[in-house]
């Protein structure tokens, strides 16, 4: 099986199984830059064909409270205040 791997703060990973060694596609089949605050991915074969497409959403879409864009990019500020990470 071959395995799509998307993530907050990262860019989509298209990993192609040959000869059961994962090899990852991303760059080739996607380009440079896919990196995103994602947070769905769904596969369906819309052509009645082989190959099932694959749709990601980043957190732009509707389905949360942030509204951000290229003009206007989420920040995130964190830190450990109460120190409990080690």
């Amino acid at each position: 099986m071959d395995l799509i791997v998307v993530g907050e703060w990262m860019s989509i990973k298209i990993m192609i199984n040959e000869h059961g060694k994962l090899i990852d596609k991303s760059r080739d089949w996607l380009g440079e830059n896919t990196s995103g605050w994602w947070n769905v991915i769904t596969g369906e074969d819309y052509d009645n064909g082989v190959v099932t497409s694959i749709l990601s959403w980043a957190m732009q879409e509707n389905n949360n409270q942030f509204k951000v864009s290229a003009d206007h990019p989420i920040t995130m500020v964190y830190k450990d205040f109460d120190e409990t990470v080690r």
